[in-house]
This record gives structure tokens, sequence and C-alpha cells, in this order.
């Protein structure tokens, strides 16, 4: 994975290296690293903002999460779903997207989004087998 750094003047920037993010002139500076484990949710659920990665089983078709607004810049938040069939579906809502209004996981393949709050809504950094709307 390429450095990224994110930076109060410049936003999220490629930079060469390898393998970290860097958070400069913002709240919670410094070298980020997800949290120990991952949390888990199962349908229609606010997801946590606590952790960094949270693994998210739908279930059933049509289900709906949440995910509230960051609580500094620079804050990441990964979101992977667990999709058991191609016929069940689910849809990450943030309360602020960048990209748009919701994240659609909907084919079972490893589904992942990660994201990062710039302080008043979340862009995505990567977006695995996604539609985003």
């Amino acid at each position: 994975m390429p450095q990224v750094k994110i930076t109060a003047a410049h936003g999220l920037v490629q930079e060469s290296g390898t393998g970290d993010l860097l958070v400069e002139g913002l709240a919670g500076a410094g070298r980020l690293a997800p949290t120990a484990a991952p949390d888990s949710a199962s349908g229609n659920t606010a997801i946590s903002i606590a952790t960094t990665r949270t693994v998210w089983t739908t279930g059933t078709p049509g289900v709906t999460g949440t995910l509230a607004n960051g609580t500094a810049p620079g804050q990441i938040k990964s979101v992977g779903a667990v999709i058991a069939s191609e016929f069940l579906s689910g849809s990450l809502e943030p309360a602020n997207l960048a990209d748009g209004t919701s994240i659609k996981f909907d084919d079972g393949r490893g589904l992942e989004w990660s994201g990062v709050w710039d302080g008043t809504q979340w862009r995505t950094i990567q977006a695995d087998m996604l539609t985003i709307d």
C-alpha cells in the first residue's frame, strides 16, 4: 500500500513510501493504526464509529446500516460486509457522505468500504465491489 498523508492544507495526498497513513495538522495527528480487533454488527443497525473496522452481517435482503459523523478529521472507518448469498443486500447510509448518500453492498463477494472523516463528511478512500450513489 502506498504511503498516504492527510493534511489540513491539502487533504488526502499519496506520497512515496509504503504502508502508513500519516495525519498532520489535524486532531489526532500522527500515525494511524487500526484497533486490535474489529467489532461486529448485524441486520438493520448503527455501525460503530468507536472502532476502526466493523464486520457487518446483513442476514436478510434490504438491510440498512447507518454511520454517524466522525469525531475528528482524519478518523478512518472501514466496514466489511458479510452477505450470505447473491440475493441478499445491504445499504450503508452515512450521515454525511462526500460521494453520495449510500453505499450498496449487494453481491456477497469480499465487500469492503473504507472512508476518512474530513471534518464535515466521510470521503471514500477504498471501495471493493460496491456501488456508491
